[in-house]
């Protein structure tokens, strides 16, 4: 996903169950993320410079 234009995602991302990394680097218009799934261990959101909104990480054991 890095580099694209996507300003949200949808909330069906937490349904991902195998997700193990998210690269978001340089989506400039990226506002906010929405609740990612418990299998997430790694992300990387740097240059995201419109991030208003950021989930609750808490429940990611493996990050």
């Amino acid at each position: 996903m890095s580099q694209t234009s996507i300003c949200n995602f949808p909330n069906s991302i937490h349904g991902l169950s195998q997700l193990k990394e998210l690269v978001l680097q340089d989506c400039k218009k990226l506002k906010s993320i929405p609740e990612l799934p418990s299998s997430l261990e790694r992300i990387y959101a740097s240059g995201c410079t419109k991030m208003e909104k950021l989930p609750n990480l808490s429940n990611l054991q493996n990050l």
